[in-house]
């Protein structure tokens, strides 16, 4: 599969295309794996991601470079993903090592005096992580970094027009880990998606991307733990005695970041009737001073949409 620049369409980078076959081994890896990583502790689940981490900030300017080559946001808006990734890598780290259950009192009931309860939390499994391509760093580790950190084994499948930010977190996070750990497919959705989700083997399903894929993966998936965000419809309000230069310019700027291709962007705006026309003037003046262009230059402020059709 070629890699094509949202900005000109000139070819960025090539990745390995996934069919059945690929499917079935990468499913297969992590299920044997799965059932290894059971019974690794805490601590060096805890240690594998800070290695992890410590290696993706190393190379932190190539990873906003691969963003900003293969999904279009602007330099700025690349390095400002690009710099959160080792933070939560970091975090999911800390958070193997935290980990625990609960102790719970049983003398609610005559037959539980003197007793005690408890709880602890094992891993799943194996978990299927479908992410989109707007945030295709994000939306990668927020997925596999806690998953990981609970023990679990992975298979991600990123968006296709972003594969190549995917693969450069992944052959960093899984150099850390035990192998088969982390398994990444590039396919179609159509095609390898539903036979992600429905697998047996794969107990646990996470996604981000429109409701009507949503609601697909759902009924494909059949009963199994599922997380799903599916959008929003992000209201901004702005009442007769606000701030109208601050209104407008966070309404710019959360409308326009990231082509507006960010599902908290300020989608619809409900005004005060007797402010409507003076804010409408100011966000236009903001809009205004947005400069579309090459995302690779430091003076573009507006990047270009994924593709064509998301501009219909």
């Amino acid at each position: 599969l070629e890699v094509t620049s949202p900005y000109d369409g000139a070819v960025v980078g090539e990745v390995p295309l996934a069919g059945p076959r690929e499917l079935e081994a990468a499913i297969a890896g992590a299920a044997a794996a799965a059932a290894d990583l059971r019974r690794v502790p805490a601590n060096e689940r805890s240690g594998a991601l800070a290695r992890a981490a410590a290696a993706i900030e190393a190379d932190v300017d190539v990873l906003a470079a691969t963003i900003t080559a293969e999904q279009g946001k602007t330099r700025a808006e690349a390095r400002a993903e690009a710099e959160r990734i080792p933070g939560i890598v970091r975090l999911c780290a800390e958070e193997a090592s935290r980990l625990g259950g609960e102790v719970l009192p049983m003398d609610a009931a005559p037959v539980g005096v003197g007793r005690l309860g408890y709880t602890r939390r094992e891993p799943a499994g194996v978990v299927a992580a479908i992410t989109p391509f707007n945030y295709p760093a994000i939306l990668v580790v927020h997925k596999i970094g806690p998953a990981l950190a609970a023990g679990n084994a992975v298979v991600l499948k990123p968006a296709l027009a972003t594969p190549l930010t995917a693969l450069f977190l992944c052959e960093r996070i899984a150099a850390a880990l035990a192998a088969g750990a982390l398994q990444l497919v590039a396919g179609p959705g159509g095609e390898i998606g539903p036979a992600l989700v429905g697998d047996a083997r794969v107990c646990a399903v996470t996604f981000t991307g429109s409701h009507a894929v949503g609601q697909a993966i759902a009924r494909a998936a059949g009963a199994k733990r599922l997380a799903c965000e599916l959008g929003s419809n992000a209201a901004f309000v702005v009442l007769a005695d606000s701030d109208l230069d601050r209104a407008a310019s966070a309404i710019a700027f959360s409308g326009y970041t990231n082509a507006g291709q960010n599902c908290v962007s300020t989608q619809r705006v409900i005004v005060d009737r007797s402010v409507r026309d003076e804010l409408v003037e100011r966000v236009l003046a903001d809009v205004d001073e947005l400069r579309p262009g090459d995302p690779d230059d430091p003076a573009t402020t507006l990047a270009p949409l994924i593709d064509e059709r998301e501009g219909d």
